[in-house]
C-alpha cells in the first residue's frame, strides 16, 4: 500500500504460501504478480522483464494521452467527435469556449438537438437533411466550408463547419463523424455591414441620380456603381 502511494513500479511478491485468498488479498492491494517458493532464477527474470515491458508501454501509453490530449485542446477551432446518433462523444476546449457553454453541459448532447437551432445566411431554417454531419454519415463523404448560423442559449453564432466521417478500416462502415467548425460571427456582421452600406449608397444615388465609376489602373477594368447603369439604360449583366 505505500508503494502503490508514491509509485506505479510494478511489484512482485516472492512467497511460500499457497493460500488463494492471500494471493487475492495482494492483487487486490496492488501487487502485479507473484512467485511461489521454489522457483527457477529464469523463471523470476521473465516475470521481471514481462512486468516491466507492461510498465514501459503504459506510461508511453499515458505519455502520448496526455501530448495527444493538450495538442488536441490547443487547436483554436471547434472541434466535436459524434457517434451515428450524432450524438456528441468527444470535444475540446475551443468547442465549448466558442459556444459560450460550460464544458459538462456538452456530454451527450445531440447535434440534432432542439436547443441547437441552425439557420442558412439568409436568415431561413436550415434543412437538416442537408447538415452537413447527416450528410457525412449518409455519403460517406466530406463536407467543408459549410456556413451556417446556430442560435444557441439566446445567442447567434455564424460558424464555418467542416465534417468528415469515421470509417472503420476493416468493416468500412461509418462509426461517427467529425466536426470541426470556426467562428465567423464578428466576419459575418463586418460582411453585413458592408452590405447595409452598399445598399444605402445605391438607394441615396437612385434618389439622387447619381452614380460613380472606378477604375483598376492595372487592367484597366471599370467598374461602374448601379446608378450608372441606369442613367446610361445599360443591362448590369453586360459586361
Amino acid at each position: 500500500e505505500i508503494i502503490r502511494s508514491i509509485s506505479n513500479v510494478p511489484v512482485i511478491i516472492l512467497t511460500s504460501e499457497k493460500h488463494s485468498n492471500l494471493f487475492n488479498h495482494l492483487l487486490n492491494l496492488g501487487v502485479d504478480d507473484y512467485l511461489i517458493k521454489p522457483f527457477e532464477m529464469l523463471e523470476l527474470l521473465w516475470k521481471i522483464k514481462s512486468r516491466l515491458d507492461i510498465f514501459i508501454n503504459k506510461e508511453m501509453l499515458n505519455d502520448s494521452k496526455a501530448k495527444y490530449k493538450n495538442l488536441f485542446n490547443s487547436i483554436n477551432e471547434g472541434i466535436f467527435s459524434a457517434d451515428t446518433n450524432l450524438t456528441i462523444q468527444v470535444y475540446n476546449s475551443a468547442a465549448w469556449k466558442i459556444l459560450n457553454i460550460n464544458s459538462e453541459e456538452l456530454k451527450g448532447i445531440s447535434l440534432i438537438d432542439e436547443r441547437f437551432h441552425y439557420i442558412t445566411e439568409d436568415y431561413n431554417d436550415f434543412n437538416m437533411e442537408k447538415f452537413p454531419a447527416v450528410l457525412s454519415l449518409k455519403n460517406k463523404s466530406s463536407y467543408f466550408d459549410v456556413i451556417l448560423g446556430l442560435n444557441f442559449n439566446y445567442n447567434l453564432y455564424w460558424l464555418s463547419i467542416n465534417t468528415v466521417p469515421l470509417i472503420d478500416e476493416e468493416t468500412l462502415e461509418i462509426t461517427g463523424v467529425v466536426i470541426s467548425f470556426k467562428d465567423i460571427t464578428k466576419l459575418k456582421e463586418v460582411e453585413e455591414q458592408l452590405q447595409d452600406k452598399e445598399r444605402h449608397l445605391s438607394e441615396t444615388q437612385g434618389i439622387a441620380h447619381i452614380g460613380n465609376w472606378t477604375m483598376d489602373l492595372a487592367t484597366f477594368k471599370v467598374q461602374w456603381s448601379d446608378e450608372v447603369y441606369r442613367i446610361f439604360n445599360v443591362d448590369k449583366r453586360i459586361e
